[in-house]
């Protein structure tokens, strides 16, 4: 398998909270989710950088959760979010940055 490395255009190490779904955003070759993101209720996606606290929100896919981390911005246009704190939401499926 072919893997591409996607170089980011933003470096900034500032933290940001968002709020938002997790969703599968990929599968290996047996069907299985290898990848989340977080899409926001602004249409806004992001994909989970898979560091400690990123591989935890496997076991939440479809749980609305309010995530800490570190965002960039790739060349393709896709935001990343390096994890560093999360909290999942109950009681409502609302999701806003």
């Amino acid at each position: 398998m072919i893997q591409m490395r996607i170089a980011v255009v933003k470096h900034a190490r500032a933290r940001h909270t968002i709020r938002g779904v997790i969703v599968p955003a990929g599968w290996d070759d047996n069907g299985r989710v290898n990848a989340v993101s977080v899409q926001t209720n602004q249409e806004e996606e992001y994909l989970v950088v898979p560091n400690a606290d990123g591989l935890e929100l496997f076991d939440l896919i479809h749980s609305t959760v309010e995530l800490n981390g570190i965002i960039k911005h790739r060349l393709d246009g896709r935001r990343t979010i390096a994890v560093k704190r999360y909290d999942r939401i109950t009681g409502g499926t609302d999701s806003s940055v």
